[in-house]
């Protein structure tokens, strides 16, 4: 039967029984002590799980996405786009990344997770109510009955620590979140790069097989008049066919481009983008690498990142450290099933006991080899900073460097061929085949200059990523006495 049921049936039950020495009216007392007791628990596990007013927006964090729009493509994200009717600008393209990758609020996400741990972790814990019935007692006037609150006692400096090493995993989830970052603005200034160089090496290549096309013709005129040789009439053809070739692998590229540019917007891989800027900014000057290093060391956020788990890793040592103090915990209950009125309500304590000696000694052990190792790993990771920052110093200098060449002595020459040979031209095929051959060496040229400048800016993004934040001005070169 159903003990509800059973209780309507038999009122009786609950009333207490006559006993010696005591009268009705105490022992209702003892039972208004055990409703005391029940509604006590109540009130207690509410105020642990509800210590203070939730704030609705604390719950939703401090910078909290509403994920289910940022994952929805389609109206929601055209008033947003980048206009179609405008060259791409970089800085927009960057800032629409940042806006609408889902790899960020992933990252945000799990920052979030991690500060929610802290207030769980640094909470006491909840208390238990038990209720016993024995069965054989539910023919009599009062069946026996306990009821027993246990509350359990924690060190304070366990819950500080606990606290700690939440805390500390939320510090390294945000600087995971600026490292995800970081890579993001390398991965849309690099790709925008690419889809600039893919594009303007389409149309180098179509003037430059315009230029080679009239220079074949030339050629393969003067072999039908018996003024050349059949191996230049070849070569012509040859050189149309290796720039149909670079034609189609420049379409490929361009594709490709935009492809990863679609996927960092987080947007179709066929998605229209606006044409790319006809040119590049000029690469900024960039400080030393003693300077860049020092830089890097000190705002790098996978650095923080590993020092916050270093930090995390000392904390977990440290509430290992306080497994020798023993878990309490008080309690207090009401049994019914003893004669003595007296005898029914109990006070009591609970301690575990740390004797196994062997297992704490392991988890000692443990919690120090996991210190050692986020130690290890930090330092690892600092010499990595430092040969990354130097690697990528490197590659900006050698782009620079092949820049200025192009820039200052290549281009200059091949325009002061293509003068020369204009000036010096007179009538005839020879006077013709030069002037298009100079033509066809700068707009060559012109294609390399292309390719360094979007070399340069990869490089120069990636040095970026590397010193965790825009690159700083050079520093001013001291004066000589």
């Amino acid at each position: 039967m159903d003990h509800l049921a059973w209780l309507s049936k038999h009122p009786a039950a609950l009333r207490p029984p006559a006993a010696p020495g005591r009268t009705i009216g105490a022992l209702r007392g003892g039972w208004r002590l055990v409703l005391i007791v029940v509604a006590g628990s109540v009130l207690l596990a509410s105020g642990c799980t509800a210590s203070r007013p939730v704030d609705p927006a604390e719950d939703a964090g401090p910078t909290a996405p509403d994920l289910a729009a940022a994952s929805r493509v389609g109206t929601a994200q055209a008033a947003d786009a980048l206009p179609l009717d405008h060259p791409m600008d970089e800085q927009a393209l960057v800032d629409l990344v940042l806006a609408r990758n889902p790899t960020l609020l992933a990252m945000r996400a799990a920052w979030r997770q991690a500060q929610a741990r802290a207030p769980q972790d640094a909470a006491v814990p909840e208390p238990t109510l038990s209720y016993g019935l024995a069965p054989a007692s539910l023919g009599e006037s009062l069946p026996g009955q306990s009821i027993t609150l246990t509350e359990p006692l924690p060190w304070p400096q366990r819950l500080s620590q606990r606290s700690d090493i939440a805390d500390f995993g939320a510090d390294a989830a945000e600087a995971d979140l600026t490292t995800s970052r970081l890579q993001l603005v390398a991965d849309a200034k690099q790709a925008f790069a690419e889809y600039w160089l893919a594009d303007g090496q389409l149309r180098v290549n179509a003037q430059l097989r315009t230029v080679v096309a009239q220079l074949d013709a030339v050629q393969t005129t003067a072999y039908g008049a018996g003024q050349g040789t059949r191996i230049t009439a070849l070569e012509g053809e040859a050189a149309l066919n290796e720039l149909d070739h670079h034609a189609i692998m420049f379409v490929h590229q361009r594709a490709l481009a935009i492809a990863r540019l679609n996927y960092l917007l987080h947007q179709p891989s066929d998605h229209p983008l606006p044409p790319p800027p006809l040119a590049l900014p000029e690469p900024i000057p960039i400080s030393d690498a003693r300077q860049l290093t020092t830089l890097a060391l000190a705002q790098r956020s996978d650095l923080r990142a590993a020092q916050a788990r270093v930090r995390q890793a000392d904390a977990r040592s440290g509430l290992v450290g306080l497994q020798d103090l023993p878990e309490v915990s008080l309690s207090v209950g009401y049994d019914t099933m003893w004669n003595d009125p007296n005898m029914r309500l109990m006070v009591g304590v609970e301690v575990a006991l740390p004797l196994n000696r062997d297992a704490r000694g392991a988890a000692r052990d443990e919690a120090q080899a996991g210190s050692d190792q986020a130690r290890a790993q930090l330092q690892a990771l600092t010499d990595r900073v430092q040969y990354e920052v130097q690697e990528r110093f490197e590659h900006v200098l050698e782009s620079l460097h092949i820049l200025h060449l192009l820039h200052d002595r290549s281009i200059p020459t091949a325009q002061a061929i293509l003068a020369a040979a204009q000036s010096g031209a007179a009538s005839g095929n020879d006077a013709t085949v030069a002037v298009l051959d100079a033509r066809r060496q700068l707009i060559a040229v012109q294609w390399e200059y292309q390719q360094a400048v979007a070399d340069c800016h990869e490089h120069l993004a990636d040095l970026e990523r590397v010193i965790g934040g825009p690159l700083p001005p050079p520093a001013p070169a001291q004066e000589t006495p």
